[in-house]
């Protein structure tokens, strides 16, 4: 049977395409443990944590960067081999200016090097799936979540929701704080696992396409921007507390501690300590007595 110029088959033999090949049985060990087969491989890092820093100065900039690839066209092109070449679904010829400026691009080249002619392909259920998303989000919101994950955690996942067919025919994306990773000692990764409060969905490797800023700390997980920086916007965020919290209280005393009598090293440290826990932290700056 022919479904939009492609041969689908009723019944696939997966006993050969899913069998495991010798350089990921070999790999493996190197970046799954022995006790990590089959079982979930939390991240490195607090995505929860990532997460909650979204406000201020973070904001605006993962924000700017997210809004900017959500808003790019996304387009798809077609090489053909000769001119006399036919193409199953609909597309237009370029003009001279469009195509030279795709083939000057050096990441495309091993996709039109043999390519003779190279036209926009206007009509594909790879541009329909991707312009209606699912029923509840739109193409904007797909991207834009998926470059913000990216910003803020390095990782982003898509669920690929399959027709009755096999067929693509939604995505939906993911929270990588929910998200965890299940290891194979023969393919590195043997599904993913949504786990959020009582929920825990499974999912096989095949239905979830993960994205990630390539960490060099391991490869299953990547790393985001905001790792990068974390130091710095954890003291920013001490200071709009310390700020915050002065300017409340409206009091802020001043001196020192002063004894009539002498006092042993035990009451003094005492002393000391309960000051602090009363009066010390940037959540009672400037608090009165």
């Amino acid at each position: 049977m022919r479904i939009f110029g492609y041969e689908i088959k009723a019944s696939i033999d997966r006993s050969e395409s899913s069998r495991p090949s010798a350089s990921l049985a070999r790999v493996s060990p190197t970046i799954i443990s022995p006790w990590e087969d089959k079982r979930e491989i939390y991240s490195p890092e607090n995505y929860r944590q990532l997460i909650d820093m979204y406000k201020s100065w973070i904001y605006v900039c993962a924000s700017k960067n997210s809004n900017s690839v959500a808003t790019a066209p996304l387009r798809l092109y077609v090489g053909k081999q000769s001119k006399e070449s036919k193409i199953l679904v609909k597309t237009v010829k370029l003009d001279k200016q469009k195509t030279e400026r795709i083939r000057k691009q050096g990441n495309l080249i091993p996709y039109h090097r043999k390519a003779v002619e190279i036209e926009e392909v206007i009509e594909h259920p790879f541009l329909d799936m991707i312009k209606i998303v699912n029923p509840l989000l739109t193409r904007f919101d797909l991207w834009d979540a998926t470059q913000l994950w990216l910003e803020l955690t390095g990782n982003a996942f898509w669920y690929i929701y399959k027709d009755r067919l096999g067929v693509p025919s939604e995505l939906w994306p993911l929270p990588p704080q929910w998200m965890r990773i299940v290891g194979s000692k023969e393919t590195i990764i043997a599904g993913y696992v949504y786990q959020r409060n009582v929920a825990k969905i499974p999912f096989e490797s095949d239905e979830i396409v993960h994205f990630k800023f390539y960490s060099p700390t391991g490869s299953l997980y990547g790393t985001g921007p905001l790792a990068a920086i974390m130091d710095a916007a954890i003291d920013d965020k001490n200071i709009k507390v310390f700020e915050s919290t002065l300017m409340k209280n409206m009091g802020r005393p001043e001196g020192v501690l002063q004894s009539t009598e002498a006092i042993s090293e035990v009451d003094f440290n005492r002393i000391k300590s309960r000051w602090r826990q009363n009066y010390g932290g940037q959540n009672k700056v400037g608090q009165t007595l």
